[in-house]
């Protein structure tokens, strides 16, 4: 089943799924590390890989564009949010029609293992999509860690790459900026208890000939941008 098969079929029971505790104490970690290094409320913000609009349901985000393959979740997406501008293609061939036409923005997110689906080809048009000083935050499926395959609702299996410690600093190599190369996991059995403390622990690539030494047993590598 493809990516976009998969998504269509579940985006009606999308935001049921994830109203659960456990993935709402996720979605307030992962927005405030983002809100450490940028004021949503104000930038040019590109959600890839936006679903049903979560960014939104958590942040108001005055200047915003969201994209996704599923036609089903961006229809919720625009129920939710009428009065934001939402996108059904591809991300990465989004990414590189905008860079043809020299459109621009202040923050690029891609959440929740959103661009393990993306073109790795493209990658490259996300510099010329940034701003200067322009923050982005690309979670990624941690290869070493995930099947290849996600086992999802309604006994349906989805394709997905993510990527390898290595393959992440091959990737940071291509941006033209700081990048920082994080790992967050999520501990065995957390997700059986409807509440607890903080649970996604950080574990930093401290060095590149040792890549796999502390992300391997992450459930996603971040790449945390911030271009010149």
């Amino acid at each position: 089943m493809t990516p976009k098969d998969y998504y269509n079929k579940i985006a009606n029971k999308y935001d049921e799924v994830y109203a659960k505790p456990y993935f709402q104490i996720e979605n307030d970690f992962i927005l405030a590390e983002i809100r450490k290094n940028c004021n949503l409320a104000i930038g040019k913000v590109l959600d890839l890989g936006c679903g049903t609009g979560m960014l939104l349901d958590e942040q108001y985000c005055a200047d915003y564009t969201g994209v996704d393959i599923s036609a089903m979740m961006v229809n919720l997406a625009r129920k939710k949010h009428p009065h934001k501008y939402f996108v059904i293609d591809q991300a990465s061939e989004y990414v590189r029609h905008i860079a043809q036409v020299g459109m621009k923005y202040d923050v690029i997110l891609a959440l929740f293992g959103s661009p393990s689906y993306f073109r790795k080809e493209y990658f490259y048009a996300l510099n010329q999509i940034a701003k200067p000083g322009a923050y982005g935050y690309l979670m990624y499926y941690n290869k070493t860690h995930h099947d290849p395959y996600i086992y999802g609702m309604n006994g349906s299996d989805v394709e997905r790459t993510g990527i390898t410690p290595m393959e992440a600093i091959n990737l940071a190599a291509q941006i033209k900026g700081a990048v920082t190369v994080e790992g967050h996991y999520i501990p065995d059995g957390m997700r059986k208890k409807e509440s607890y403390p903080r649970f996604m622990i950080k574990r930093k690539l401290h060095k590149a000939n040792k890549p796999g030494r502390r992300l391997g047993d992450s459930n996603y590598i971040t790449l945390k941008i911030k271009w010149d």
